[in-house]
């Protein structure tokens, strides 16, 4: 994923689903959230970047997650049976 596409206070990270990698990005806020997280999922033909611009004002009070589903942005794209 590019760099330029993360706001600063957001990391990648990866988890494996079914032998396949998984991609999220993960916002905190700087104070400890006692609220539930967010967590953003995008749609057909999107990736967890189209969120980009939304994470970093949504993590400034809760935990944010952002999640690339399999076959899309940087998870596994495995091959259709």
């Amino acid at each position: 994923m590019r760099a330029d596409l993360k706001p600063a206070s957001t990391a990648e990270a990866y988890w494996t689903w079914r032998g396949h990698r998984i991609c999220y990005w993960v916002a905190e806020p700087e104070a400890a959230p006692e609220r539930p997280p967010i967590v953003l999922l995008h749609g057909f033909g999107a990736s967890a970047g189209h969120w980009r611009k939304n994470i970093a004002e949504l993590a400034a009070h809760r935990r944010v997650y952002a999640l690339d589903w399999l076959g899309f942005g940087a998870s596994a794209k495995p091959a259709l049976l």
